[in-house]
């Protein structure tokens, strides 16, 4: 078993009791407090104020989308179950994940039925997710207690990313991919206005932990994200050409937007999307990556209707 590493949030972002239940509960509290405690939060992790007019950077642009972006509206894609639905409308079934089991409650979950090996995640969280390389020799009453703490928390009041704050928490069981004894590669694809910019590539993620960024013809790059390691010699995915027509295919309708895939033998298969990575608070070095990145993303974008076929949408469900 393999628990992801604990999330804590930054230590200038600490929202009092009765604000945190507050922001959970409706949403007219959130449209107009986010903005503000988001600006103040970058302030206080950069010592630089966040621009409202002319954001430029990737880190700016992602604090700005925070902040004015209207990210509720990205929760059907943030829902670890609902994006399925769109994952399957625009890139075919061949490229889903087996899913093994949904269920509200850890005790509802039917171990006998489960095989070997399995992966858990909540729907409304980013990282909420348990490795069982053996479910004989799990620890269940463990993964019980840490999958009923996820579910009774809000990962929206952990960062203040709007996408979340509206998805129904609940459990996804998926099969693992490949060797339970290994770790797959995630392959993880940064793309703007719907074209793949860069590659990260994560190695052995959730032991050593190694970063490397590539462009879309696999030439490494030098930027490093610096809570990683660096692995230089990366051999080329067998399935990069299609990672990448898939990854424009599903970042069609937003202007940044980060795909992630495994690679298993060269079958593709499309893990989440991710529309404001680390929160927006970690950057990549040299500090130009991030500028240049930034550069390619029209901010306004964020404040127009979302151009997509009302048939790729999941199906709604009642708000949590």
């Amino acid at each position: 078993m393999i628990l992801a590493p604990p999330f804590t949030p930054h230590p200038h972002l600490r929202l009092n009791p009765q604000l945190r239940y507050l922001l959970r509960r409706f949403r007219f509290i959130r449209r107009f407090f986010v903005p503000r405690i988001v600006a103040r939060h970058y302030s206080a992790c950069f010592g630089r104020p966040l621009p409202r007019d002319n954001p430029r950077t990737l880190l700016e642009i992602i604090n700005w989308a925070k902040a004015w972006g209207d990210l509720e509206r990205y929760a059907p894609f943030a829902d670890k179950h609902q994006v399925r639905h769109y994952i399957k409308a625009v890139a075919g079934e061949a490229h889903l994940v087996p899913l093994l089991a949904v269920t509200g409650r850890a005790a509802d979950l039917n171990w006998a039925a489960l095989p070997s090996a399995f992966v858990l995640k909540t729907t409304h969280g980013s990282g909420w997710n348990i490795i069982v390389r053996d479910k004989v020799s799990a620890n269940r009453a463990a993964i019980s207690t840490q999958l009923d703490d996820w579910l009774s928390r809000s990962f929206f009041l952990e960062g203040l990313e709007s996408q979340y704050a509206p998805i129904k928490p609940r459990l996804i069981v998926e099969s693992y991919l490949g060797d339970p004894q290994a770790t797959p590669c995630d392959y993880k694809i940064f793309c703007v206005h719907g074209t793949p910019a860069i590659i990260a590539a994560d190695y052995d993620r959730h032991e050593i932990q190694l970063r490397s960024f590539f462009d879309p013809d696999w030439n490494l790059q030098s930027a490093r994200d610096p809570r990683f390691a660096i692995k230089s010699a990366c051999p080329r995915p067998a399935g990069l050409a299609v990672m990448l027509e898939l990854a424009r295919k599903l970042s069609r309708p937003f202007p940044f937007v980060r795909v992630d895939f495994y690679d298993i033998d060269g079958a593709v298969y499309v893990g989440e999307l991710t529309f404001t990575p680390s929160q927006g608070l970690v950057g990549v070095d040299p500090p130009d990556f991030d500028l240049l990145m930034g550069l390619r993303i029209d901010f306004t974008a964020y404040r127009r209707s979302l151009d997509i076929d009302p048939r790729l949408l999941p199906p709604a469900h009642p708000p949590s």
